[in-house]
């Protein structure tokens, strides 16, 4: 049998062409896809974990102003006085340093703005801090206020102690 006069069912080359272009084509799209998939997903990464710092940055300065017997301090440094020891935190423009003995914690976030209040009308830098607000985050940035509630006798202690230090 001789395969000289005999056309065999096959695809032309034009068409092996067309089929290898358009699979080029869709090959070029998925990989294009793939490529805005990862950089959506290292964005949601990164807010993932900012979301994670602060909402931890806020639960530890809440308890720690729950259970502090007093807070003093400035813009930049504040300290949280506990029967037992103190934790001092320390604010700078890109993060926060937290201290308690031998255990430090930085929380990588921008601080904004803060603003202390103290318990007395004046804002005698001597008396305890009763309230800080504090805004902290990147482009989405985050307002907290934490409130101190001191009980009545914490307060008198600490009026006859700013006493006996001024002599009144």
């Amino acid at each position: 049998m001789s395969l000289i006069g005999k056309k065999l069912p096959a695809f032309t080359l034009l068409e092996l062409i067309a089929v290898l272009i358009l699979s080029g084509i869709i090959t070029l799209m998925a990989y294009h896809v793939l490529g805005i998939t990862r950089s959506y997903y290292h964005k949601f990464q990164q807010k993932e974990k900012a979301i994670s710092t602060i909402s931890q940055l806020a639960m530890i300065i809440d308890r720690d102003f729950r259970k502090a017997k007093a807070i003093a301090g400035d813009e930049s440094n504040i300290i949280f006085d506990f029967q037992t020891h103190q934790v001092a935190y320390r604010f700078m423009s890109s993060y926060i340093v937290r201290n308690q003995s031998n255990v430090r914690d930085t929380f990588h976030l921008a601080v904004h703005d803060i603003a202390l209040k103290r318990i007395d009308r004046e804002n005698n830098k001597n008396n305890p801090i009763g309230e800080l607000q504090l805004v902290v985050g990147g482009r989405d940035s985050v307002f907290f206020h934490f409130n101190k509630n001191y009980d009545a006798a914490a307060l008198f202690r600490l009026q006859l102690k700013n006493k006996t230090k001024w002599g009144e």
